[in-house]
């Protein structure tokens, strides 16, 4: 990745220079895909075969991007390192868009337009869920979002209270363990792999 990663560093035209996931295949938990780098107009597009190993989560999309970045303090990391906590409230009497609304508030400015909300709300992803009950529990939040939110909820007509926090863990297939510590982030526009290795060869 490191010479991928210079070389776009270097030589990518943010003018005219486009980067775009053209083909992906998955091999048990390792994701390979074909990336074409067009660094400016003046060159040939380059296509380099990107091979992700151990990759908890995805989200790829076949559009044009200018960025790409390879990181371990990504915001997309925060469900892998922040204890999980779960929210519950009771006497709510916030509307269910109003508290729905705080709550996507909350996820975006901790995590950016990437986040899932789906994996942290309770019940289904609407002002119709969870948000319209007067008691129960928000959903299980990264500590980081649990106490934006709780310091958002604060100042409404609602009771709300962190209970304990687990650390993130996940399913091997007879057992959950903690995340690897050298869990990574790559970024390719609104494109992202969770993973653990990562390397690029030119085709």
């Amino acid at each position: 990745m490191d010479e991928l990663l210079a070389g776009i560093d270097k030589e990518f035209c943010d003018s005219d220079g486009s980067l775009r996931i053209v083909g992906a295949n998955w091999f048990g938990d390792e994701l390979r895909f074909d990336l074409a780098v067009l660094m400016c107009e003046e060159k040939e597009t380059e296509l380099w075969k990107i091979h992700c190993g151990q990759v908890f989560d995805e989200r790829l999309c076949s559009e044009f991007a200018e960025t790409i970045t390879l990181s371990d303090d990504s915001p997309l990391l925060i469900p892998y390192h922040d204890n999980e906590i779960q929210i519950a409230f009771a006497e709510n009497n916030v509307s269910p868009n109003e508290l729905f609304g705080l709550i996507t508030s909350a996820c975006y400015e901790i995590m950016g337009p990437s986040v899932d909300l789906s994996r942290f709300l309770n019940q289904q992803l609407s002002s119709k869920g969870i948000c319209s009950s007067k008691y129960g529990i928000l959903g299980r939040f990264p500590e980081r979002i649990a106490k934006k939110l709780l310091s958002d909820l604060a100042d409404h007509d609602i009771k709300a209270k962190m209970l304990e926090g687990f650390s993130p863990k996940y399913w091997t297939g007879s057992v959950y363990i903690p995340y690897p510590t050298n869990i990574k982030a790559l970024s390719i526009g609104s494109s992202y792999i969770i993973g653990t290795k990562f390397s690029a060869n030119q085709a």
